[in-house]
């Protein structure tokens, strides 16, 4: 159960269920703007958008407008990392560090962090030391 105030609205809305997809995604808001946003989101991320992927990716991994699904995250994180967007390959990179979503892997950890490294993002140039010395 959750409590929705529409902006224009002084009265709080009670809404007994969590909204859900088809697809089995479970909103953690009850704005309708936000997940009609999220939908069109995920329907261009689909059509290989780059920009849209990442922003479905990171609301499951974050469990932002969704609940958190690092399986959903990696997935749509990594179509955002093939396409070279140095924030999803760091994310990535992480999520093998740590097993977050895809096994635990050490050795893809240091591809993507290095990917990330590569287009200068501060956080893997940062970790890509470590995450070297842990593939070995």
């Amino acid at each position: 159960m959750g409590l929705f105030r529409h902006k224009d609205s002084k009265k709080d809305t009670v809404l007994k269920e969590p909204v859900r997809d088809d697809d089995d995604t479970v909103y953690t808001t009850y704005d309708p703007v936000a997940i009609s946003t999220f939908r069109k989101e995920r329907a261009d991320a689909g059509q290989g958008n780059m920009q849209s992927q990442k922003f479905i990716g990171m609301n499951y991994y974050l469990g932002q407008l969704v609940e958190k699904d690092y399986e959903k995250a990696a997935y749509w994180l990594t179509k955002a990392a093939e396409q070279d967007d140095a924030d999803s390959q760091y994310l990535v990179g992480k999520m093998y560090e740590y097993g977050e979503g895809v096994e635990q892997s050490y050795i893809q950890a240091r591809i993507w962090m290095e990917r990330a490294a590569f287009r200068n993002h501060k956080g893997a140039r940062t970790r890509l030391p470590k995450i070297r010395e842990l593939a070995e």
